[in-house]
């Protein structure tokens, strides 16, 4: 295999979206991706050749906890250790960030199947007798016009803030029951 290079907080959108796809991830919309990769606390990609082969990146606080997000490696390059560099690359960065005699939480949700490749650097598959199963939710968000106001639009929620305006909502339709302005009770 080829010298493999990696690359610090420089990846681009379309690299981004292009590795993603690669390993057949959600879609995600352009201004997502350039916020996630804005938001990230760190990115790293490799190349070889001058072609995109894998990514990692780091979200979190920085203090307490960090997540490693979107660890990709190319499937015609998986298994030639560079899922294994670019971890390295994340957990140093996190070190270097964490606060001296401190302890940071790093953390992931794998892809299933994958747990036994992140167990080999130090990862805990959970649950465990002291630790319950991590969770997830996804949200959905639904722009519509009400009344020249966005609305956002969650699954079995009963009140939501819409444009400064708290809402009942009939989740049965999919619309405002009532609206009142903040401070006062809906009935």
């Amino acid at each position: 295999m080829a010298d493999i290079v990696f690359k610090e907080n420089s990846i681009d959108v379309d690299t981004y979206l292009y590795l993603r796809a690669s390993v057949g991830w959600k879609k995600l919309s352009y201004t997502q991706a350039k916020k996630a990769l804005k938001n990230s606390l760190y990115t790293v990609y490799a190349e070889i050749d001058g072609r995109p082969v894998g990514m990692g990146r780091v979200v979190g606080d920085g203090a307490v906890i960090c997540y490693i997000q979107d660890l990709i490696v190319t499937p015609e390059i998986q298994g030639q250790g560079v899922g294994r560099k670019l971890i390295g690359h994340l957990k140093e960065f996190v070190l270097g960030i964490s606060e001296e005699n401190t302890e940071m939480m790093l953390a992931l949700m794998c892809a299933k199947g994958r747990e036994k490749f992140y167990e080999k650097y130090g990862f805990i598959a959970r649950p465990t007798p002291n630790l319950g199963p991590g969770m997830i939710m996804y949200l959905h968000k639904s722009i519509e016009d009400y009344a020249g106001d966005s609305i956002m639009s969650l699954p079995d929620n009963r009140v939501r803030a819409v444009g400064g305006r708290i809402c009942a909502a009939d989740n049965a339709r999919g619309k405002e029951k009532a609206c009142k302005d903040d401070g006062e009770s809906i009935q």
